[in-house]
């Protein structure tokens, strides 16, 4: 079974006006919800890309805009990469299997698996000192308080949230490849992080029958 789950969420110019915050977009919670509408919003990430409008197809077979008012909304995963506990209502999924790409999330897995390893006393220094911002965020952000700053609505989520799966697979990234997140790449710099892909899946993938047991 392939899942394509879309987390959206409205954007800043029709938060007020659209229902809810954060939607998964699947199957199962949105079946009408015309499925390159939904990659559209999902990869429109803020700053960078406009929100764009959900479309249903209806019992006629008539594509048309999801809601009448025309909202609009933009990639989700900032402040729930992993949707975790809403996966599990859905799928009754028990084991989960993430391949990390989000550069800030690639950042604090790495932090934690040099600490586990090595114990570098300077990394787990750092360690400490971003538990306790990640807190002192979190109490911040249940105010309230900061939702209303455009940036922090989006830059404190993405810190706070949740980065790892039972299984995290990491490929190799080197700061050249964060220096090309905006570009278009050449093919053979596409072959190259592909191959680096697959061999961090083939590593990772003997983890797997220790998760089931």
């Amino acid at each position: 079974m392939v899942l394509f789950p879309a987390a959206v969420v409205p954007s800043p110019a029709t938060r007020g006006t659209a229902s809810g915050k954060l939607q998964l977009l699947n199957y199962l919670t949105s079946p009408d919800i015309v499925v390159w509408s939904a990659v559209l919003a999902s990869c429109a990430i803020p700053w960078l890309f406009e929100a764009a409008e959900l479309y249903i197809k209806d019992s006629a077979g008539e594509i048309r805009p999801a809601y009448a008012d025309s909202a609009t909304y933009s990639d989700g995963s900032f402040g729930c990469d992993l949707p975790i506990e809403r996966m599990k209502q859905l799928f009754d999924v028990g084991l989960f299997i993430v391949s990390q790409v989000n550069p800030v999330g690639y950042t604090d897995i790495k932090l934690r698996k040099h600490v586990a390893c090595t114990h570098d006393p300077l990394a787990k220094l750092l360690l400490f000192m971003q538990a306790q911002a990640t807190c002192y965020l979190q109490s911040l952000w249940a105010t309230g308080w900061l939702q209303w700053i455009p940036a922090l609505s989006i830059l404190v989520p993405m810190c706070i949230q949740e980065n790892e799966g039972d299984i995290t697979l990491l490929a190799p990234v080197t700061f050249s490849d964060l220096t090309k997140l905006l570009s278009t790449m050449e093919a053979h710099q596409l072959n190259a992080m592909r191959d680096r892909g697959e061999r961090a899946v083939g590593k990772g993938s003997t983890l797997i029958p220790f998760g089931v047991r």
